[in-house]
């Protein structure tokens, strides 16, 4: 898996030396200093499209399986007599 970084991909090894918590911090830091909306604009497509992707694939998902799964029937609580 590879990373977008602004001078390019990060190469496996390089996030894996980083670890989550400062990669996230790395991510952050790197989004906060983005000083437009035209700078951001490409990822906020990116993340629309794969939102969408993520409806239609659960929404096929949902479709295919709601046949086998049993419907949910939330337990009920026992009083105390």
């Amino acid at each position: 898996q590879r990373i977008m970084s602004q001078e390019g991909l990060l190469s496996d090894s390089r996030v894996k030396k980083l670890g989550f918590e400062n990669l996230a911090k790395t991510i952050g830091a790197r989004w906060k200093s983005m000083s437009s909306d035209e700078e951001r604009a490409s990822y906020k497509a990116k993340a629309a499209r794969d939102s969408e992707r993520y409806k239609n694939e659960m929404a096929v998902y949902r479709e295919k399986n709601s046949a086998k799964a049993a419907p949910y029937q939330p337990s009920q609580k026992k009083t105390k007599r």
